[in-house]
């Protein structure tokens, strides 16, 4: 397998996708679905068995401040059965007020003999403050003949949402504050089996320490704190947990790091504006959509000043990331230009068996690919199953193809993870592609083939 790594230029293989983190031990929120005494471990740690299932924390940006914000604990690439999970999550109590929790809706619908959120008094966690923490407890049913139950979920999907209240005090604007998972011993942040003979333990953690009042690029610390003799863990529950013969252990899940970017008081109304000549924002978007679609016949458009070419301002003008980042402006959550980041995190794309895939671990917000095709019958076959909307285009051997949130939702997403994006016609090959983050950040791709 070969891999090609550039930056993105429209109609050569250069491409582009992003992250972000900050660290405060003063509040701590457990979700825990499902209580089981952990006493003994196995000693035999298998991490190739099962595929890895990534674990993370929603990041928002320009969060109003006096407003409540939901934050969703999603899953991604994962495996097809479990039985029970928790999670222990640390946030900073003094801008963030828990308010309460509830299932996802991947779970929403399971039957849960148990499922609770409350804030609890659990004592000391080893810091100067005196920490905050929520506990969510959950436990699956056993819906026939005493056997125990076992989820069979998709690949993503959301698994618990969580709301806070967001500070008011302008002390807290223009800052990112971290919502990440921490280990206190080896029953916090798992998976398990319907039988409880088989524990999924963190096998890598991925945090963004704020740089520069963001989230900066992602850091792996996973085992970074173990011999620190501390109470409580950001890297993991380390090896110690890997101890014991009763129960078998696969370290496969890898958690990401979350957190809330407060919005600057004075940028929340200069988001920048839709460029005159439209009667309605929706026409310029429509515009970028259709020159992506069908070329330099509609560059005269851009050169006449309907529609500014580099809208998020990363010196590429007529990119994935300038259409996303206008759907961003409209819908009121565009980060001020200073905030973004492009070109500074990095999503493979693979096509396997003509099937294409990604690969990053931030969410995406759009994707254009450019494919040298002969047959005019040509088109992908969507596998995307969320509501993203797929747009495609033959013409002189050329099939354009742009992914992009839509209008009906503009806040869609793909989620981070390796989902899979299409099927490509059999002889078409790929020319260009462009992939850009949830905020317009334009992603550097490998593509392997």
């Amino acid at each position: 397998m070969q891999t090609k790594r550039s930056n993105l230029i429209l109609g050569k293989p250069r491409y582009a996708a992003l992250w972000g983190g900050k660290v405060t031990m003063l509040g701590t929120l457990i979700c825990t679905l499902l209580l089981i005494p952990i006493t003994a471990i196995a000693d035999s740690v298998d991490t190739t068995t099962q595929e890895q299932l990534i674990i993370q924390i929603e990041k928002t940006h320009q969060t109003l401040q006096g407003h409540e914000e939901c934050f969703s604990i999603s899953k991604s690439a994962g495996w097809p059965q479990w039985a029970g999970f928790n999670f222990l999550i640390q946030y900073d109590p003094a801008v963030l007020e828990f308010i309460s929790g509830q299932a996802g809706p991947l779970v929403a619908g399971l039957d849960w003999e148990r499922f609770d959120c409350r804030a609890v008094d659990v004592g000391n966690a080893g810091d100067n403050e005196n920490p905050g923490f929520v506990v969510v407890h959950a436990r699956l049913g056993t819906p026939r003949r005493g056997q125990p139950y076992e989820a069979i979920s998709p690949d993503s999907g959301e698994l618990c949402e969580l709301h806070f209240l967001v500070s008011n005090d302008r002390a807290y604007e223009c800052d990112f504050y971290p919502i990440r998972f921490v280990w206190r011993d080896c029953g916090d942040n798992l998976f398990h089996s319907a039988r409880g003979d088989t524990f999924y333990l963190s096998g890598q953690v991925i945090d963004h320490p704020p740089e520069n009042n963001e989230p900066g690029q992602a850091l792996d610390i996973t085992d970074s704190d173990c011999e620190g003799g501390g109470t409580l863990f950001r890297g993991g529950p380390c090896q110690r947990c890997s101890k014991g013969n009763s129960i078998a252990v696969q370290r496969n899940l890898v958690f990401i790091n979350g957190g809330v970017g407060v919005a600057c008081a004075d940028s929340i109304d200069r988001r920048g504006e839709i460029t005159g000549g439209f009667e309605n924002p929706f026409q310029e978007v429509v515009l970028f959509i259709n020159y992506l679609l069908y070329g330099d016949v509609l560059l005269p458009e851009f050169e006449f000043g309907r529609v500014e070419p580099d809208i998020n301002n990363d010196g590429l003008p007529l990119t994935i990331g300038d259409l996303i980042y206008r759907l961003r402006i409209i819908w009121g959550d565009a980060l001020p230009y200073p905030k973004l980041t492009p070109l500074s995190d990095t999503v493979q794309v693979r096509i396997i068996n003509n099937i294409l895939t990604t690969d990053c671990r931030d969410s995406i917000g759009g994707v254009f690919a450019v494919f040298e095709s002969s047959d005019s019958t040509d088109s992908v076959t969507i596998l995307l199953e969320n509501q993203m909307e797929v747009l495609q285009h033959w013409s002189d051997d050329v099939l354009r193809v742009v992914t992009y949130p839509g209008f009906r939702k503009m806040t869609n997403f793909i989620a981070p993870g390796r989902p899979k994006l299409f099927e490509i016609p059999k002889g078409a090959t790929l020319m260009s592609i462009q992939v850009c983050d949830y905020d317009g950040n334009m992603m550097i791709v490998e593509v392997q083939e």
